[in-house]
């Protein structure tokens, strides 16, 4: 417990040790979760206690058993509903899945019972996508029925609700009193503006299994150059540091040798100065594949610009056709590609830029050493020690 304040930090003189939590806080916690009661529950601790006991009780009796019960629940409200509309759920399911629609059972039951056009308009959809697809059992059902109305009128009185045990949910469904037109009746029909809605599917299912596709690889190879960007800035930060060591062993240098002369032991300055062989075989081999990866993301990117270019002469089709949903669909998807890739794209330019510099800093660091050393050089020349300076 923290005592931010002179009052709040006297109570520690009277509280025992190793007693547990402090009284206040702990009815606090009791009181925060009678929050929501009515009455002295709410505030009086010796009852509000009992109260939420009671309630929590209450709340994980037979969870498991109630989760049950739910799924049963909705499960047997949506065959119902598919029933309702000739059509059974499982064909629904199937049709729904290959056409990218995605709700689940409890957005459909919440359709039927609340939106009965909603899900008398999907039903009829799922039903056309089922017999398009040339679904196995299919052909032998009904074509949908012309209309759908309900048992118990809607202005029944409350009185005869009540009696009758129905409850607002199960009268609340409206009469879907319009016509749906068989779909054989249109495939018989075989007209200009039908065929042309048909391409149009196809042609958006094409345009969107390629957008998936292309995009999903394009992150792929972005993964895989980042990460081979971080391994290329990690050998050169240890780089950096070999150099660094060098520096140092350099401007000591005397004070080295004498310790190491001393002892009889030969330092190997090759490998702390970063001359190992092993370490520059591992940045040419990292150097290479990052070059590779990104020639990769490079034309993958140029082809995810041909991508975008047909998803979007594929959706202005679908929109002149009447397939606004399917226009929309597609759209949303391009959108959520396109800013997927954006962000890769990001970090893959912060990591190049991190890149460039370090090489940069490497770069600069060793002509200043190059011309540290021939400016000592010529100096040395200047004074006649040219050649104490080479036994050096």
């Amino acid at each position: 417990m923290v005592f931010q304040t002179p009052c709040l930090f006297q109570k520690i003189l009277h509280v025992k040790p190793f007693a547990g939590t402090d009284r206040f806080w702990r009815k606090r916690k009791i009181l925060k979760f009678a929050a929501h009661f009515v009455g002295r529950h709410q505030n009086c601790y010796s009852i509000a206690i009992r109260r939420v006991i009671r309630a929590l009780t209450n709340s994980c009796k037979s969870r498991n058993v109630k989760n049950e019960v739910r799924k049963e629940l909705i499960q047997t409200r949506l065959n119902a509903a598919c029933e309702e509309h000739g059509l059974p759920y499982p064909y629904l399911k199937e049709s729904l899945i290959r056409s990218n629609i995605l709700l689940n059972k409890k957005i459909l039951v919440d359709l039927a019972i609340w939106e009965p056009r909603t899900f008398k308009s999907i039903t009829y959809f799922a039903w056309n996508k089922a017999k398009a697809e040339g679904l196995e059992g299919i052909n032998e059902l009904e074509e949908p029925p012309s209309g759908v109305k309900s048992y118990w009128p809607v202005q029944t009185t409350h009185f005869a609700r009540k009696v009758l045990g129905f409850s607002s949910i199960f009268l609340s469904l409206a009469k879907c009193e319009e016509e749906i037109n068989s779909s054989q009746s249109k495939v018989n029909n075989l007209s200009h503006e039908h065929c042309i809605k048909q391409a149009c599917l196809l042609s958006v299912n094409s345009a969107s299994t390629l957008l998936t596709t292309t995009a999903s690889a394009l992150i792929d190879i972005c993964n895989s150059y980042k990460e081979s960007l971080n391994q290329m800035l990690s050998l050169l930060e240890e780089v950096q540091a070999f150099d660094g060591i060098l520096k140092t062993f350099k401007r000591n240098q005397n004070t080295y040798h004498n310790f190491w002369n001393n002892r009889k032991i030969n330092l190997n300055l090759s490998f702390v100065a970063g001359d190992n062989p092993l370490l520059w075989d591992a940045i040419v081999e990292t150097r290479a594949k990052v070059n590779k990866a990104k020639a990769a993301v490079n034309e993958l990117n140029s082809y995810m610009s041909s991508v975008e270019k047909v998803v979007t002469s594929t959706t202005e089709a679908a929109f002149l056709a009447g397939a606004e949903y399917m226009c929309t669909a597609l759209c949303e998807r391009l959108e959520s590609a396109q800013r997927e890739i954006k962000i890769q794209i990001g970090h893959i330019k912060k990591l190049e830029d991190d890149y460039l510099r370090m090489q940069q800093e490497i770069v600069s660091n060793k002509q200043n050493n190059k011309n540290k050393e021939d400016k000592k050089i010529v100096d040395v020349s200047k004074n006649g020690n040219f050649l104490n300076y080479l036994s050096e």
